[in-house]
């Protein structure tokens, strides 16, 4: 049983204090705040989240290849990379990816806008000069 119904949009809980929580996010009110930067949320998970980009921490590890994770989203998107499968192929060239998001990137490889593509991320630009900057990778060792 739900006896506690936001009137704003209907929802209902079954506890007051849910009830409480889930109308800050139609009031706006931000309760929780980063004290590095000044961001706030009207959810506390949110904020712990937020908290990891200033700490580093990373809590989520792939059992698979041991890379860790700030967000749990990122491991699961990280874990399908083990998979072999492949299913979005580019209809131009025939390359295949893991993720859509991939291959829209790696889709503008071919377009005549931004005729110069890096191999290794598919990011592309519109002349050489931002492309080679690119390749530099905020001073790792250049794309070959």
């Amino acid at each position: 049983e739900k006896p506690y119904t936001c009137k704003e949009c209907g929802k209902s809980f079954s506890d007051p204090s849910a009830l409480k929580v889930h109308q800050r996010r139609h009031s706006g009110e931000k309760l929780y705040c980063s004290e590095e930067c000044g961001k706030s949320s009207n959810q506390n998970k949110d904020l712990r989240a937020h908290q990891r980009h200033h700490t580093g921490e990373k809590p989520y590890q792939c059992e698979e290849g041991g890379e860790k994770f700030s967000k749990h989203s990122n491991l699961t998107v990280h874990q399908q990379s083990h998979s072999k499968e492949k299913p979005y192929a580019c209809d131009e060239c025939g390359k295949c990816f893991t993720h859509l998001c991939n291959l829209t990137i790696h889709q503008h490889s071919h377009s005549r806008k931004n005729p110069y593509h890096c191999e290794e991320c598919w990011i592309s630009f519109p002349a050489e000069l931002p492309f080679t900057e690119h390749q530099q990778h905020t001073g790792e060792k250049p794309h070959e």
